[in-house]
């Protein structure tokens, strides 16, 4: 799903005229690129019985691979060879937007975090939540459309030319400036302290 629309674009272009289709394609190509800038799609989704790799051993918090996080419906471990565990809110964990799940124990308390660990070995965690946003953070659908707009008015994507000697350099990619890099930054950065 592209993170603009081509009424948008063609509004942020000051061109009424700009063919949907043309519109369409470059928001489609530029929003992958950002999902593969940030490492993950920003639109909400929901995953279910998701296997993730255990943490460092010793570790009592997991980092799951995307966020924000808006529920976590379900968490199981296996903690001895294809026998999973069914793991309850509040009482085994807690989790918070920043997609960060903490392990505790029943007799939890913040004077006492002891907590226990999760299993560290691969596959050996199923989380089921729900992930993204509802609607993408408008720093996103700025540098979408920004990047955009160069895409359709550069569609070969020459990046510098030179008249005498004819010679022309192309970036085939959606390139994003460093401004733009810092924007998606703030949506890529998991921070947990």
């Amino acid at each position: 799903m592209a993170y603009a629309t081509a009424a948008d674009l063609a509004t942020y272009m000051q061109q009424p005229d700009l063919d949907a289709g043309t519109a369409d394609l470059a928001l489609q190509l530029v929003s992958d690129s950002i999902d593969a800038e940030v490492g993950q799609s920003l639109t909400e989704q929901t995953l279910t019985e998701e296997l993730l790799d255990g943490p460092l051993p010793g570790s009592s918090t997991l980092i799951l691979p995307s966020y924000p996080v808006t529920s976590v419906t379900a968490v199981s471990v296996m903690e001895r060879l294809g026998q999973w565990t069914d793991l309850v809110a509040q009482q085994d964990y807690l989790w918070s937007a920043k997609g960060i799940l903490t392990r505790i124990s029943s007799a939890y308390t913040p004077d006492n975090p002891q907590a226990p660990f999760w299993p560290r070995y691969p596959q050996s965690i199923k989380v089921s939540s729900t992930r993204g946003w509802v609607e993408v953070p408008g720093g996103v659908r700025a540098v979408c459309l920004a990047a955009a707009a160069r895409l359709i008015t550069n569609p070969n994507g020459v990046a510098s030319e030179q008249i005498g000697g004819v010679r022309v350099q192309y970036s085939g990619t959606v390139d994003f400036t460093p401004m733009e890099m810092a924007a998606l930054g703030r949506v890529r950065e998991v921070v947990t302290a």
